[in-house]
């Protein structure tokens, strides 16, 4: 991980592998810095396959920034930089994207290249982007630039960062050794509670919801279609439940988040009767598993928990 600073104050990080959860869960990034050591620019890797019609716009959204050329105005070139040619970066029409893994190669760095995707693969949606690190850790991340001016040239590089507010002496001393395993950009979770549709479809977007799971919260995710996170803001436990899991929402009042430290409590409080637990939070527009994940990285978030609490139907919020 690198410890440049934006000029905010805010510490860059280094992100191997990007997750943009789609309808399949099949579109990531990967960061390639073979070139870097010799003063070459960074590159990305995008990988798809299996693109809905709504993703193959996103995808066209990509492929024209990634051909964009500058506007010549007599011998200047006034704009952006293309980051691949109309040979590497096939028409999304192309049926190869339909019967294999399309992998393109985007010179431009991991933080450029899912914001363009990102706000065109989720549009009109909030955009919550979060890092995980090899310690644990779970923090939001966003996209900053940085500017050198070497003589009389100016040169704005984009950066993903920390904010520097959210960054105390102990959170930046453990910064330093742990690394980052991968990001993943989700759209904000809908608050409401209208019915929600139970239909089973087959998804990859479970491996995006594993990579940001510990060891004990994949094995019971695997074998019970649920697992348990905590709140970062309160410290209280949540069940989180797939709604395609092989319990579906039977046991937690037909929700897929449950607080199980105020079901707990209403227990004790009721002798035995629970009238408190489930949070209407939900994301019905997307597979099971990417709601999954998107509610996971909010709780798991600082100050984001309260947002998932701001419902009147929640006891003993």
């Amino acid at each position: 991980m690198t410890h440049e600073r934006t000029n905010d104050g805010a510490e860059t990080l280094e992100i191997p592998r990007w997750y943009i959860p789609s309808l399949y869960g099949d579109v990531r990034l990967e960061a390639d810095r073979t070139g870097t050591a010799d003063g070459g620019p960074e590159a990305t890797i995008l990988y798809a396959q299996d693109l809905s019609p709504t993703e193959e716009l996103a995808m066209e959204a990509l492929r024209r920034r990634a051909l964009a050329e500058p506007t010549r105005i007599g011998s200047l070139r006034i704009g952006r930089v293309p980051w691949a040619s109309a040979e590497d970066f096939r028409p999304i029409a192309d049926k190869s994207y339909r019967e294999t893994e399309v992998r393109v190669r985007l010179r431009a760095p991991i933080g450029a290249v899912q914001k363009v995707l990102a706000k065109a693969m989720k549009p009109g949606r909030r955009v919550v982007s979060a890092v995980r690190f090899t310690d644990g850790r779970v923090e939001e991340v966003h996209v900053a630039q940085t500017h050198a001016t070497t003589t009389g040239v100016t040169t704005t590089t984009t950066v993903l960062a920390l904010p520097a507010a959210s960054k105390g002496a102990k959170k930046d001393a453990l910064a330093k050794v742990a690394k980052v395993v991968a990001a993943v950009s989700v759209a904000a979770p809908t608050i409401g509670c209208p019915a929600p549709d139970f239909g089973r479809s087959e998804v990859r977007a479970r491996r995006v919801l594993l990579a940001f799971l510990d060891e004990r919260q994949r094995a019971d995710l695997v074998a019970t279609g649920r697992f348990v996170t905590r709140g970062q803001d309160t410290g209280r436990r949540y069940l989180l439940s797939l709604r395609d899991g092989p319990e579906g929402l039977l046991r937690t009042g037909g929700r897929g988040v449950y607080d199980l430290d105020a079901a707990e409590s209403a227990r004790r409080a009721r002798r035995g009767v629970c009238y408190g637990g489930p949070l209407c939070v939900h994301d019905w527009t997307v597979p099971p598993s990417e709601e999954a994940l998107a509610i996971h990285l909010m709780l798991s978030l600082p100050g984001r928990e309260r947002l998932m609490r701001a419902l009147p139907e929640v006891v003993g919020r």
